[in-house]
């Protein structure tokens, strides 16, 4: 029973530590109005696609991956609404540029 104990409390602590990792990676939390951002929802009920579209966002790019989507949104108050609406975060996607660069200059 002990050993089980160890292994749940394990399995907690490394998803808890891997979520703050992850989360620190995507950039600051702070969505500005009229910028791409990184909405990030779970798949279920239409997932962020939905959430963007409730919120008054329009969608930036062709794909949406399951969990996440990049939008913008042109009024003040989207970020709250958005997770009111079941978002898990919004991310300033130009933060998330450094992943997307090849560090080359033309």
């Amino acid at each position: 029973m002990r050993l089980m104990i160890d292994g749940v409390m394990l399995t907690a602590a490394c998803l808890i530590c891997g979520s703050l990792l992850i989360s620190a990676s995507l950039g600051s939390d702070i969505p500005v109005v009229g910028k791409p951002v990184l909405v990030v929802a779970p798949p279920w009920d239409g997932g962020a696609a939905a959430i963007v579209r409730a919120v008054g966002g329009v969608a930036v790019g062709p794909v949406a991956a399951p969990f996440a989507m990049f939008a913008v949104f042109e009024h003040k108050g989207f970020a709250e609404a958005a997770l009111k609406a079941g978002a898990w975060t919004l991310r300033d996607a130009g933060a998330l540029s450094a992943f997307c660069t090849t560090g080359e200059t033309t």
